[in-house]
């Protein structure tokens, strides 16, 4: 009896952050083996209607004692871009570094880390040669993340993202609502990920303890130019034109990951966690975001 309720205890999760990942976490696995608790920002509009039985926290009244009661974490809080840092690490650095029990934080990380790589892969280990602010901060973030594997009871996972879309938030959506005017004449290699795959993985990794302190990047199969996918969302999915050919867009700190020429390789992520991606390029996912468009 004392083994099952340890284990059901073992399978809770509080969400540092919700955003587009942790909603659509919630909405996909709120009925499965989980105790969601998630912190909410009420003045921010929500992509999803956060279900009834996940527990919703107001961020102004976290502390150690609500943190006592999760024993995983998936930290995705936006970041002090200017500081390099997040609320996390400025608030609660300490607790977790002298955490008496056991904890599994999962940090949202990006891809946006690596820099430009002359359309070349990427792995874990590849050299971090961001020039972005977004990417320059998220390299700071996972230092100070990586800080916590000095408490033995710490297991920190990050997970670098790379472009992600799925319902409510896709090229689908930009074309039709025309915020999406022309393609980029630019060849760089872009990687994606549905977001269904992202909170599976998460899902897997939050279940499977033998996954300790590691680095993983998370992207689909099939990385390809921008350009490649309006094409085919024009022609396969819309059956409208092609978008004309344009110049590019200025970097910003949301568009950095689009702007570098780099190739996200997913092979340690498969080969440790075995994983095999629901959507594993961008046509899968474009056709099941249709279909609940209602297109198809």
């Amino acid at each position: 009896m004392t083994q099952n309720i340890k284990e059901q205890h073992s399978h809770n999760i509080l969400f540092l952050g919700y955003g587009y990942v942790a909603q659509y976490f919630c909405r996909t696995y709120h009925l499965d083996s989980f105790d969601i608790g998630a912190s909410i920002n009420k003045t921010k509009e929500k992509y999803f209607k956060t279900p009834s039985n996940v527990k919703t926290i107001r961020f102004s009244e976290i502390n150690s004692s609500v943190l006592d009661n999760y024993d995983n974490f998936v930290i995705s809080i936006p970041l002090f871009y200017q500081l390099k840092t997040d609320i996390i690490i400025d608030k609660f650095h300490d607790y977790f570094l002298s955490r008496k029990t056991p904890y599994k934080l999962i940090y949202l990380s990006a891809t946006s880390v690596y820099g430009d790589h002359e359309g070349k892969e990427v792995q874990e280990d590849s050299e971090l040669k961001t020039r972005s602010s977004n990417g320059i901060a998220r390299i700071a973030c996972e230092n100070k993340y990586l800080e916590l594997q000095e408490n033995e009871l710490a297991n920190v996972i990050i997970l670098r993202l790379a472009g992600i879309y799925g319902d409510k938030r896709n090229s689908i959506l930009t074309i039709c609502n025309k915020e999406i005017t022309q393609n980029k004449s630019s060849n760089r290699m872009i990687s994606r990920t549905h977001v269904a795959d992202i909170i599976a993985i998460i899902r897997e990794i939050i279940l499977l303890s033998k996954i300790k302190n590691q680095i993983f990047n998370i992207s689909d199969n099939n990385p390809c130019p921008t350009n490649e996918v309006n094409n085919y969302i024009c022609e396969e999915l819309l059956k409208i034109n092609k978008l004309p050919i344009g110049i590019d867009l200025k970097e910003s700190r949301h568009s950095s990951f689009a702007l570098d020429n780099k190739i996200v390789d997913n092979s340690k992520l498969k080969k440790i966690l075995n994983y095999k991606f629901i959507f594993p390029s961008y046509k899968e996912g474009l056709q099941q975001v249709a279909k609940n468009l209602n297109l198809t």
